[in-house]
């Protein structure tokens, strides 16, 4: 079995948050986390994984800082992680995201996608 996790690097809402002139979220400048719901997925996804064998692929799309909760996700089990990056995506609204991750999921080979419920720092 092939599982697909999408998850989503956000702002630790313990740190402090900096905003760019235009008053949008500058996340390069902030600490940043996996979104707790994602990772609950991902646990999931393990546990899938420790009892069937299944392979277990994490999918995100973000700045390449987004790499750290690639790795971190591989560093808890995840078998692959891939990153969606390009500055055209900078500020993208729900419906481009969306778009964008599933364009990405067309060019995967899955049996299951786990996602979280929502993201911290949007709802989306």
């Amino acid at each position: 079995m092939k599982i697909v996790v999408c998850i989503k690097q956000v702002p630790d809402t313990k740190g402090g948050v900096v905003f760019n002139p235009d008053g949008t979220l500058n996340r390069g400048a902030m600490l940043t986390i996996m979104n707790p719901d994602d990772k609950a997925g991902l646990e999931a996804a393990l546990r899938i994984k420790e009892e069937t064998g299944a392979e277990v692929t994490v999918l995100t799309m973000g700045l390449p800082k987004a790499e750290e909760v690639l790795r971190e996700a591989m560093a808890m089990g995840a078998d692959n992680g891939i990153l969606v990056t390009d500055r055209v995506l900078g500020g993208a609204d729900t419906w481009a995201t969306s778009t964008t991750i599933a364009g990405a999921l067309r060019n995967i080979d899955y049996d299951l996608i786990i996602t979280g419920r929502q993201a911290i720092d949007g709802d989306t």
